[in-house]
């Protein structure tokens, strides 16, 4: 189980403990980008809401959840958490409280050091402390919205840059944040929060909250995801848990604030399972028939000869194949080129197919074909790449990308020219045979 479901049951398991005080806290952010003449314009907007329980001589629970933008959002498994905050000795675990921001094609997560300060004994005039990798400097006392607060930079070492922060100095809340940031090719961005409400919770809409919140970490312990997965895709399996765990979840939620956030996932998990139906559907269609005329070609447009493949098991990879955005698992053409070299021997043989719709024009295919050489080199990949030019061969397999499913496609065509394999996302992997079930379908038609 990983580390991040592993802090989730834990924090599930305190919220059934006898809850102290409970205050739901929300913060409003923005991001803007500005340049260098001064000029402003709002990228994002997000609301982060936070319920703050209190436990004495415990650690203080928070669950937070994130809104986004639907359009550039975290998945629902990672747009909430539960992170404990210790006083003594001074310690935060569980997930970072973080918003998603696409720039120039590139994702970037944007952490948020809310609702609470970690080292609030500390602050003091002209105080300064290091503590762990961070620098921390009282900058001034000032009032906001009536309260007194400490003003603080944090200054972590390494890449990550400094933040202003201001602390309510009779709660340790941070009423509001500032942070610099530089994304992409020198971009200038600012990042904002402020705390626009702070409410004590009745003992009844308490309790209500923490059997939502409870469903909702036992839910996402179940899904067993990473904290870094920005996949939102879900696997069958765990889009079997998450529809097993709807009405539970909606039934626990209704009347708090997380009524709206198990409506998203129900909708989403609905979603989900109406485009894996469609697939499945598709791939009925597909397997144990002959496969679809189609024809490859080289990046430079060149035919390849169907006699390269003849009588061979095919492996075909449907895949953008772009080396500008990498994110893990790089559509697993690493485990794929393992499989290639395993089974040069076999009469078998593999090829990407980038799907990259800049080869579509002629004004951008030039780009198009230089960011997969680089990925190409950059994974010291041994397979042939080919281009899907025009998008029919895509098509020819039924392009699963117009039911809203995601690439990668997985094809394998057995050496008598029959579909024997169709499968769309990504394979568990095995240790020693790397995909394991792509590997059983290739050994087998290649015996």
């Amino acid at each position: 189980m990983s580390t991040f479901s592993t802090v989730a049951l834990l924090a599930a398991s305190l919220l059934l403990a006898d809850s102290g005080d409970v205050t739901q806290l929300e913060y409003k952010g923005q991001l803007v980008q500005t340049d260098r003449n001064g000029d402003r314009v709002p990228v994002k907007e997000f609301e982060i809401h936070c319920l703050v329980t209190e436990q004495d001589g415990e650690p203080t629970m928070v669950f937070f959840q994130v809104e986004e933008d639907r359009r550039t959002a975290m998945p629902w498994p990672e747009r909430f958490g539960q992170r404990l905050f210790s006083a003594t000795p001074v310690d935060v675990t569980g997930p970072a409280v973080r918003v998603l921001y696409v720039h120039d094609e590139r994702p970037a997560l944007l952490s948020l050091p809310v609702p609470l300060f970690q080292q609030p004994s500390k602050l003091a005039d002209e105080a300064e402390w290091t503590e762990g990798e961070a620098r921390y400097t009282v900058i001034r006392s000032r009032e906001i919205k009536g309260q007194t607060a400490w003003q603080v930079n944090v200054s972590p070492s390494g890449r990550s840059r400094s933040y202003t922060v201001d602390v309510a100095e009779s709660t340790g809340i941070i009423l509001s944040g500032f942070q610099r940031l530089t994304l992409g090719q020198g971009d200038l961005f600012e990042l904002t929060w402020e705390l626009v409400s702070q409410n004590p919770l009745e003992s009844d809409v308490a309790e209500r909250a923490a059997g939502a919140t409870d469903a909702l970490l036992a839910l996402q312990a179940s899904l067993n995801r990473d904290e870094d997965d920005r996949s939102y895709a879900l696997s069958p399996a765990q889009l079997d848990l998450a529809e097993a765990a709807l009405e539970n979840l909606q039934s626990l939620a209704a009347e708090t604030p997380f009524e709206q956030l198990a409506t998203v996932i129900a909708r989403d998990v609905r979603a989900q399972k109406q485009r894996a139906a469609s697939v499945a559907d598709l791939a009925q269609q597909m397997v144990g028939k002959e496969a679809p005329e189609f024809t490859l070609t080289e990046l430079d447009g060149t035919a390849v000869d169907p006699e390269q493949y003849a009588g061979k098991t095919v492996v075909l990879h449907f895949w953008d194949y772009r080396n500008e955005v990498l994110e893990t698992p790089y559509g697993q053409v690493g485990y794929l080129d393992f499989l290639s070299s395993r089974h040069e021997d076999d009469n078998v043989v593999v090829y990407g197919v980038s799907t990259d719709p800049r080869l579509r024009a002629e004004e951008t295919a030039g780009a198009a074909r230089r960011s997969i050489r680089k990925l190409k080199d950059f994974m010291n990949l041994s397979y042939e790449i080919v281009g899907d030019h025009d998008g029919s061969v895509l098509k020819a397999f039924g392009d699963p990308t117009r039911f809203d499913e995601e690439l990668p496609l997985w094809v394998v065509i057995g050496p008598e020219g029959t579909v024997i394999h169709y499968k769309t996302g990504f394979y568990e992997v095995d240790r020693d045979r790397g995909l394991l079930e792509l590997d059983e379908v290739v050994t087998e038609a290649a015996r």
